[in-house]
């Protein structure tokens, strides 16, 4: 019967990964060597974002009733938002400073999704940045 050292060390063997070395061609070198910066130049300026408070407030509202009237369903979704502030994922903002140093924001609207043939999560929550704002 082999001892333990052999076994392992032909485990290890049979395990091992390949190490490839690829040659690249003289014309592929050349393209490694070569990268341009690109001329964009994103000027906050140049962006209206609108009004979307307005629009997410809204939907806020009435994910809210729907909210209050399935008590389940609102266990599972302060569950979820709660995960993602621990994850700082997501961060609740005092609506009075939001837009102090004159930034752009964008507040955007989300809801729960059910999916009851789900074993783990039966409740996903979608964001929705294609949100038109308002002008």
């Amino acid at each position: 019967m082999p001892d333990l050292n052999s076994l392992v060390s032909k485990f290890w063997e049979t395990e091992k990964v390949p190490e490839i070395y690829t040659e690249f061609t003289d014309d592929q070198e050349a393209c490694e060597m070569l990268f341009l910066k690109l001329p964009l130049k994103l000027n906050m300026s140049d962006f209206n974002l609108g009004d979307s408070y307005s629009v997410a407030h809204k939907r806020f509202i009435n994910l809210e009733n729907r909210l209050c009237a399935n008590p389940e369903l609102k266990s599972q979704y302060k569950l979820f938002i709660d995960e993602y502030i621990d994850l700082v994922h997501l961060k609740i903002v005092d609506i009075n400073d939001y837009n102090k140093n004159g930034g752009e924001v964008y507040f955007m609207a989300h809801h729960p999704v059910i999916r009851e043939d789900k074993r783990t999560t039966k409740l996903r929550v979608v964001f929705d940045g294609s949100m038109k704002s308002k002008k």
